[in-house]
């Protein structure tokens, strides 16, 4: 075999072409195969590289030489000083780098460390809570340097001495170790201070119980710490400006500090107090933890509250210069100052009942995380609320808790909602009937509960100012009662609401909402109500001269959806995309108020300007119901139908054309009318997007009206029936000049086709038979006939289906024909026509069909037509595979010379040819 060029490769490999075997051998030799080796000699320009090396005694003599790179280092000194490496931007001693180390891992019981070596790396230290096992040591807790062996006992391990576990074990709280120290060639560490730890490289922070909190495997660097060589100590300065540290356990109001940390107040007053009487800088209020129970008014200035752990502020207890509860916690007249709470970890609580957090000329911007804000204020009336906040508000709290009564928030009605905005994971309700605002605002409230679960009370979150100028964002809804909301714009972020929730909106209304329970109106909120991609269930909305829009929403509703009052004219107005679903089919949608046989004066518009799917049987008495651009074409005598009512409860006209847009499902005792006196026309826009379903024991979708219906055209449907005796037509011609006719129609479902009685004729055209317990009953006088091209059927169910029936009285006056491509189950047969349902010979034509009983072919199966054969008189089959074909009487012949022969057989077999 050769090696050959890339060039000559490509060209045995052009498209077209096919390489012999021995070019397939030569291009595979003209490769490398990964087991070859490559000698060095192939290697461009290996030898040299080789040679420019140095040699390996030239590099060995390089190493033992001790005046090598002396200019380099002669700048360095050694010395045994850890104050100087410590202080040093470089290490002067490279021989005793310090090397920090962490604790590496935590182990409850000796055995638990040997057995887990697999995760220990040598010379790191290894805790054991309990080393009670170890032969030199008690029941206490040890430190352990793992020495890199594996026998999987204490020899693997040298024991710290208690001088090295000391800093590890006492009373500091994060350690880290310190190895060959550059002094005395031993282990030492560096302490850390409780509060301000250093970060060096390969810190481990530890709590008392030896937990690892922090771990810092790689080089962290600290801006404005000391280091003390003399007791080796790192240290952060206590100063710090524009703060002050509170300590209810440890400070004191008489030695406490500004700016101190080594200095904390005991308590806030005394903090507050001490502060300069400037008021626009921000001062930073650090708080350990604890609660603090303030007794004196504040002054209102900007600050910014910092808990290390959950604190608790309580203003309970406050009490002005002469000894009396004040109207509110702050003194002196100021506005637009700022109170922040970083951490969320700080609550705020009053439960005197008699102090509001502010007033009308002490409003304030709220900002940060609260834990808990509960505040009882006394019932105050509109502008006069618990709360004065201004614009510029964002706090995030959460839980807050509702005590007492009247308004709870007042404050800045100028700006937009989105100008103050609370955030509250919880809003927790006790004793308390409303959470009034005379605020503009946004409240995003992510759950909504009450402190008795076994009441039924109700609850109120409503904007008192201007009618309703705040947004509501509604989480999950857990309480017993009803919760009403009014506002500008209500938003139900996929709410759900516990099995005994209920509640009452009113305003603009988004969101989708889970509940078992209904919505309705609040506080006459219907007649405004904008429900907006909203999605959930709704009833009894009581209109006054209401004008309620319905906009690309779902609703659910059980009896009436909206009621109006004597006297009133209401108009409801369907935009966009929309459906109304009413479980009640017994109650009108609309219910107007009637009082005997009269009904009070009272109108009831219903305006679609959109699109209304829906299962409403009735409006309601004295509604008008007015489909303004209720299609997508708008032609002229063309009907886009969303609603069953637009199907079942309409008359229908036969001079429109029907298109259905979406899936129609009918309920017991709801038909489509097929109406005489023409040609009724329903369209789909395909056999997924259109659909008409029934799933009612036996019930059918389509009837006729007393005396009979007229025809049907029916064009690009789907129809579904759900059970075995639900079918489809059940259809009688009114004159017998009429013809049902179908293209482009799929008949699906466990159900059967029905019955068609006395037509002209039939014209069905690629239809599909699928799942079906039962074919089509034809019955009576048919004075043409019925004809299905590119018919298939498929997965027929049931053991005793006939796809084509005789019905009583049946006679075809034409033919009958059918190319079926069919598959049938055991047990079923294609037709049970006799020779006497056709009154001429050759009219029953099964021609080009293919048929299957179980996918096989069996032209021998005399179940397929059990009363009529292919040699009948009736018949006349052609080119079928799966079933027989019908003898000719006679043949038509063409000679070489162009003469044509009839030839026939006679009686005794012979055959007999006539020139024609």
């Amino acid at each position: 075999m050769a090696k050959v060029s890339l060039t000559t490769i490509k060209n045995w490999f052009k498209t077209g072409l096919k390489p012999t075997q021995a070019q397939f051998w030569d291009t595979w030799d003209s490769f490398r195969h990964k087991d070859d080796k490559i000698p060095n000699s192939d290697v461009d320009g290996l030898a040299q590289l080789l040679s420019d090396k140095a040699s390996t005694q030239a590099l060995t003599n390089h190493t033992n030489d001790a005046n090598a790179h002396a200019i380099l280092f002669s700048e360095y000194t050694k010395t045994n000083a850890l104050s100087k490496v410590a202080t040093s931007n470089d290490y002067n001693d490279l021989d005793n780098v310090p090397v920090f180390k962490s604790v590496e891992n935590e182990y409850p019981d000796m055995a638990t460390m040997y057995a887990d070596q697999v995760n220990q790396t040598s010379e790191n230290i290894q805790h054991v809570v309990d080393a009670s096992a170890h032969p030199q040591i008690g029941g206490d807790s040890a430190y352990f340097e793992y020495l890199g062996t594996t026998n999987g006992d204490d020899t693997d391990y040298r024991v710290l001495s208690e001088a090295e576990s000391a800093p590890i074990s006492g009373s500091i709280s994060r350690t880290s170790e310190l190895v060959n120290d550059g002094a005395s060639g031993t282990s030492t560490y560096v302490e850390h201070d409780e509060l301000n730890p250093t970060a060096i490289d390969g810190l481990s922070i530890r709590d008392a119980n030896g937990v690892e909190q922090f771990k810092a495997d790689e080089f962290v660097e600290f801006v404005g710490g000391e280091f003390d060589p003399a007791n080796k100590r790192f240290s952060v300065s206590p100063l710090l400006a524009n703060s002050v540290l509170v300590d209810v356990n440890n400070g004191s109001d008489t030695s406490g500090e500004l700016e101190n940390f080594r200095k904390p107040f005991k308590t806030i007053d005394s903090a507050l107090e001490a502060l300069p009487s400037t008021t626009g800088e921000v001062y930073n209020i650090y708080l350990v933890g604890g609660t603090y129970n303030l007794t004196r008014q504040i002054t209102l200035r900007n600050l910014n509250f910092i808990a290390w752990r959950s604190s608790v502020i309580n203003f309970t207890g406050i009490l002005d210069g002469t000894g009396n509860v004040p109207t509110t916690p702050f003194k002196g007249a100021s506005t637009y100052r700022t109170l922040s709470f970083e951490g969320g970890n700080i609550s705020l609580i009053s439960t005197n009942g008699t102090m509001r957090f502010g007033g009308s000329s002490q409003r304030m911007i709220l900002k940060g995380s609260v834990n808990e804000l509960k505040w009882q204020g006394a019932a105050q009336g509109l502008g006069n609320g618990a709360f004065f906040i201004d614009g510029g508000t964002d706090i995030n709290i959460q839980k807050m808790t509702i005590v007492g009564s009247g308004e709870y928030l007042s404050g800045d009605q100028q700006g937009t909602p989105q100008d103050i905005i609370f955030t509250i994971n919880e809003l927790h309700f006790i004793d308390n009937r409303s959470f009034a605002v005379s605020v503009i605002a946004t409240f995003d409230i992510k759950n909504v509960t009450e402190a008795d679960s076994s009441s039924s009370s109700t609850y109120v979150l409503r904007s008192r100012y201007n009618d309703g100028d705040c947004i509501y964002k509604i989480g999950n809804i857990s309480i017993n009662g009803i919760l009403n909301i009014s506002a500008k714009e209500i938003f139900f972020n996929s709410s759900v609401f516990s099995a005994t929730s209920n509640a009452g909106i009113s305003g603009l209304v988004r969101g989708i909402v889970y509940s078992d329970n209904y919505l309705d109106s609040y506080g006459g909120g219907a007649n405004s109500l904008i429900l907006d991609n909203f999605t959930g269930k709704l009833m009894g909305l009581g209109l006054t001269n209401g004008r309620p829009i319905i906009r690309n929403s779902n609703i659910t509703t059980n009896g009436s959806l909206f009621t109006g009052t004597e006297n009133t004219t209401n108009i409801i107005t369907i935009e966009g995309v929309c459906s109304i679903i009413q479980n009640n089919l017994s109650a009108n949608l609309c219910l107007t108020y009637s009082y005997g046989n009269l009904a009070y004066p009272n109108n009831m518009h219903i305006d679609i300007k959109g699109f209304l799917t829906s299962n409403v049987k009735d409006y309601g008495y004295k509604v008008t119901y007015e489909n303004l651009t209720g299609t997508l074409k708008e032609k002229l005598k063309e009907r886009v139908i969303r609603s069953k009512r637009d199907l079942v409860y309409a008359q229908l006209d036969v001079n429109t054309t029907y298109i259905i847009d979406g899936d129609i499902e009918l309920a017991a005792g709801e038909y489509i009318e097929v109406p005489a006196g023409g040609n009724l026309t329903l369209n789909g826009y395909g056999l997924e997007a259109s659909k008409i379903i029934k799933n009612v024991v036996g019930e059918s979708i389509f009837k006729s009206p007393v005396g009979g219906s007229g025809g049907m055209q029916i064009d690009a449907l789907k129809f579904v029936m759900g059970t075995p005796t639900t079918s489809c037509f059940d259809l009688t011609d009114e004159t017998g000049f009429n013809a049902v006719e179908c293209v482009k129609v799929n008949f699906e479902g466990s159900g059967n086709l029905g019955v068609l009685n006395g037509y002209r004729q039939g014209l069905w055209t690629n239809i599909g038979l699928f799942g079906l317990t039962d074919g089509l009953t034809f019955e009576g006088s048919w004075v043409g006939g019925f004809t299905t091209n590119t018919v298939i059927a498929r997965n027929l169910t049931g053991t005793s289906g006939i796809l084509f029936k005789k019905g009583t009285a049946l006679t075809f006056a034409s033919r009958f024909t059918t190319d079926g491509n069919i598959d049938i189950p055991a047990g079923w047969s294609i037709a049970d026509f006799e020779d006497a349902n056709f009154t001429n010979p050759n009219t029953l034509q099964v021609q080009g069909a293919i048929i299957t009983r179980a996918g096989v072919i069996d032209d021998t199966d005399t179940l397929l037509f059990p009363n009529i054969d292919e040699e009948d008189t009736a018949s006349d089959w052609r080119d079928n595979i799966g079933c027989k074909n019908s003898s000719l009487s006679f043949e038509k012949l063409k000679s070489p010379d162009g003469s044509v022969w009839k030839v026939e057989v006679d009686n005794t077999g012979a055959i007999i040819t006539t020139a024609i």
